[in-house]
């Protein structure tokens, strides 16, 4: 079930990357291809599906934007295909598939690409996989430090940092970092300073296990990339502020063997091989160029932050 949910997720970001632009298009049309429109009302009804006070920020993105075309085209288009092909002449299942959801008949149409997929033995090329690249399969090390945080304050409406404060934040990042110089000894003596005078902005505290996945990829790379215990880093950048961390203890990485990861490694070449084949499926209905909208496209990102706002008054 897990591998065919990870299949269904990919494959909805497998179509062509939005780049044809044409003229005549009406205004409430988005996109059109092989003569399936994405119209406003099918992003609309998306959006629906979004918490109201989540959907200006998800939209505040031109990836998420495109990624949710894409998926809306490739639900449209599979939705024919079976409604035109797939179905024969039973008069029940052209029934049922014309009252069925776009989004109902993609996902069904999906699964019984997957059901039909005769997988083959993936034993042998997850062994060369794991024989080609074995830094991969390294189980990290646990490591524990000590970090001094320069916070930075976030915007309200969209959580993101606020770019004042990041600059002033960094600023400070650098003056300390350049006061430690890299010294445990310094590191120590700041970071009890500033526990003593409990600065407004200032956090000293301990992180545990900073190299997991539990941590920003900032902090896992720069505890990961630290000698061992006592070693300190530069000032790092994350979402809640600038961190400078000293390494209190660290376990050295462990090389997994092929039997601890072998079925990892085949799930994963399974999931790639499902993926082709569903790609292949959606690809060969991408007959004609994609037209786009500029305009109505441009005017997606700010859709929900203007009925937000008109929702409010």
């Amino acid at each position: 079930m897990m591998l065919k949910k990870l299949v269904f997720l990919g494959l909805l970001l497998s179509t062509p990357v939005l780049t044809c632009c044409a003229e005549g298009l009406p205004p409430d049309v988005l996109l059109r291809q092989d003569g399936i429109d994405v119209r406003f009302e099918d992003v609309d009804r998306f959006a629906e599906t979004i918490p109201e006070k989540d959907r200006a920020g998800f939209f505040d993105s031109p990836k998420r934007i495109e990624q949710v075309l894409q998926n809306l085209l490739n639900q449209k288009l599979v939705a024919r295909d079976v409604r035109e092909h797939q179905l024969g002449s039973d008069p029940i299942l052209k029934a049922q598939a014309a009252q069925a959801s776009d989004e109902e008949l993609f996902k069904q149409q999906i699964e019984r690409i997957r059901d039909a997929s005769n997988l083959p033995d993936m034993t042998a090329l997850a062994e060369e996989s794991y024989q080609a690249d074995r830094k991969r399969y390294v189980e990290p090390g646990r490591i524990d430090a000590r970090y001094i945080l320069i916070r930075t304050e976030l915007e309200r409406e969209r959580g993101k940092p606020k770019a004042e404060s990041v600059a002033a934040a960094r600023k400070k990042a650098a003056e300390l970092a350049e006061q430690i110089d890299g010294s445990a000894e310094r590191f120590d003596a700041l970071s009890r300073q500033m526990a003593e005078a409990g600065q407004a902005g200032i956090e000293v505290g301990e992180l545990e296990d900073v190299g997991s996945d539990r941590h920003p990829d900032a902090l896992q790379a720069a505890a990961r990339a630290a000698a061992g215990p006592g070693a300190v880093s530069g000032a790092v950048e994350t979402i809640a502020g600038f961190y400078i961390l000293k390494v209190t203890s660290r376990v050295a990485d462990r090389q997994l063997s092929f039997a601890e990861v072998k079925d990892a490694i085949i799930e994963q070449k399974q999931r790639e091989y499902l993926r082709r084949a569903v790609e292949e499926y959606i690809g060969g209905l991408h007959k004609t160029p994609l037209e786009t909208n500029p305009d109505a496209l441009a005017s997606l990102r700010d859709r929900y932050t203007v009925a937000a706002a008109n929702s409010d008054t």
